[in-house]
């Protein structure tokens, strides 16, 4: 199975976490990698939820996730479950 790497946007500062997947896209070896992005809790309420799509876009991340916009736990999982299960290979 292929690794995916999942970064949690709060976790980190806006361009440290822009930078982190910049450098995986930019690595040969790493490229490929599927990057999920998920923002879990409110760190950057400055941040619009549209802001970080756009970016992580032009970044060539694969998806983001903000959990911030469902209403509970359970239906932010799923979310979060079916954009994991995107890049799973059986």
């Amino acid at each position: 199975m292929d690794p995916i790497l999942i970064a949690d946007v709060p976790s980190m500062d806006d361009s440290q976490m822009f930078d982190l997947v910049r450098a995986i896209r930019a690595d040969d070896f790493q490229n490929e990698v599927p990057i999920i992005c998920v923002r879990g809790s409110p760190g950057y309420t400055a941040v619009t939820t549209r802001t970080l799509e756009t970016a992580l876009k032009a970044l060539a991340a694969d998806a983001f996730v903000d959990l911030l916009h469902f209403a509970d736990e359970q239906s932010g999982d799923a979310a979060l479950r079916a954009a994991v299960q995107r890049y799973l290979k059986a």
